[in-house]
């Protein structure tokens, strides 16, 4: 089974009610490996906390999601690696992916992690992700 790394913005897309993202969660789930690290974790739990996702915090999507990570998603503790992202804030992402040995982050924001950064993991957006990988 393959390593896959999702990025914190398609799980709030899914929690917050893009079916798109929700069934790339539940693919990833299914057919991957998704690998999550405490820096990822955190990440999420605290983008949920912000004022504009307090109607959200009781979504069933949320739990369903968050038990999923929790007994089915693989926790790596990333060491940081030499290539440098020109968003210091999504270097957790691609250090946990190097870490892995994932083969893909799955990303709203893939302009983010450009290719000459990223070379040997594939990026894809939710839509690429679902099409590339039926």
């Amino acid at each position: 089974m393959k390593n896959i790394v999702v990025d914190c913005n398609v799980f709030i897309s899914a929690f917050i009610g893009s079916d798109i993202c929700f069934k790339v969660l539940d693919k990833a789930f299914s057919d991957f490996r998704v690998c999550y690290s405490e820096a990822t974790l955190d990440e999420l739990l605290e983008t949920l906390k912000r004022p504009k996702f307090h109607n959200i915090l009781k979504s069933e999507r949320i739990n369903i999601t968050l038990q999923a990570l929790h007994s089915l998603g693989f926790f790596f503790t990333p060491e940081a690696c030499q290539i440098k992202l020109p968003d210091p804030e999504d270097q957790i992402y691609l250090d946990l992916a190097v870490t892995s040995k994932a083969e893909y982050i799955i990303s709203g924001n893939k302009k983010h992690f450009p290719e000459k950064f990223c070379k040997n993991i594939k990026i894809l957006s939710p839509n690429e992700f679902l099409k590339v990988l039926k």
